[in-house]
Order: C-alpha cells, then structure tokens, then sequence
C-alpha cells in the first residue's frame, strides 16, 4: 500500500471525491451484492461520477466520527495497546482502484500490526 493523499483537515466533499476514485473496504458489502442499503448500481454511478456527491451524513455516522478518538483512548487504556491513526487514504500497489481508509494499526505486543476499526451502534428500545 501506499499513501494517496493526506485527509488531515480534508473538507468533506474532497474526501469524498478522492474515496470515488477506488473501492474502500466498506463498500466491498455493495460490490458483493449483500448491502441491503445500497445497490451495486448506485456505487458504479457514484464511482463513475454520475451522481453528485451528497452530505448524507446520519446520527450514526455523525456520533461515530466524533466517539473516534474517544473510543481510540479507551482501547489503549484497557489494552495497553497505542492506535496509530493514519490520516492518509492507501491505495494498493497491485490494484489502483483498490483502496483504504482506516481509522488505525495497532502494534501488537509479538510486534506484528493489526488494522483498527472503530465502530459504534445502536440499541432499538421500545418505550411504553
């Protein structure tokens, strides 16, 4: 792999243009036709530039990107284990569409590196 591009400050419209040049890892789910959200011909029009880039930001995504560095904070503290946060979009070597926005690697205590994803979710609570 190597850097693309830094997304340091990265307005989201530019990251969002620089991610439509290659498949990310979490749109492999699209590509393998079981992301019930999305259809592989609305990423192929979104790749191609056929669709204007929309903010389509949610709750969930908007909560995720701020709980980053926090749940980042909270993984050292309970492992011992440092994130290193990337901050550059990877393309591969091999395959230039192919690329990687990562939230961080992990040096694990045998040396050898780990990727580092956060995620968050939600809980569907029924209220009476």
């Amino acid at each position: 792999m190597k850097k693309v591009i830094s997304t340091v400050n990265m307005p989201y419209n530019t990251w969002i243009q620089e991610r439509r040049k290659g498949v990310c890892g979490s749109e492999s789910s699209v590509v393998l036709g079981i992301n019930p959200y999305k259809l592989i011909l609305s990423l192929w029009q979104e790749k191609t530039n056929r669709l204007p880039i929309e903010d389509n930001e949610t709750n969930y995504t908007h909560f995720g990107h701020i709980m980053e560095p926090i749940i980042k904070k909270e993984f050292t503290k309970r492992t011992g284990l440092k994130v290193r946060s990337i901050n550059y979009i990877l393309q591969s070597d091999e395959y230039e569409w192919m690329l990687a926005d990562i939230d961080g690697v992990v040096k694990e205590a045998n040396g050898s590196y780990s990727l580092f994803e956060t995620k968050t979710s939600r809980q569907n609570i029924k209220r009476k």
